[in-house]
């Protein structure tokens, strides 16, 4: 025969401990005001510096299929960006065709006849 006394392992007497230690329930306005004094406490840095580069804005401009697979040629061949490149070849057309009264007639034709032969 099995002896089936029951052990005592004091967890009623554990628990009873538990309950009068547990800490008194803080009311709305006391965590508010903790809220409150953390997030004063609470310093934010700046962040993070912005970067500074030449190029501020971003340039986007128009390339019919081949001009865009010549100038991307160009970058894998020569390592140039196809930006700098579009740059070189807007400074050659503003000192050839451009005066201070704008673009020449010849400039101006010029932009007419491309414009005009891509749009087709």
């Amino acid at each position: 025969m099995a002896n089936n006394k029951p052990i005592d392992f004091g967890i009623q007497s554990f628990m009873d401990n538990v309950a009068e230690n547990k800490p008194a329930t803080p009311s709305v306005e006391s965590a508010s005001i903790a809220q409150n004094e953390v997030r004063q406490e609470v310093k934010r840095s700046p962040g993070r510096p912005a970067k500074s580069t030449q190029r501020s804005e971003r340039i986007i401009f128009k390339l019919d299929t081949k001009s865009y697979t010549e100038l991307s040629m160009i970058k894998v061949l020569n390592r140039l960006d196809i930006q700098d490149v579009v740059f070189a070849a807007t400074v050659k057309f503003l000192k050839e065709f451009n005066s201070d009264k704008g673009l020449t007639a010849e400039g101006i034709e010029l932009v007419k006849e491309i414009k005009e032969q891509y749009e087709k």
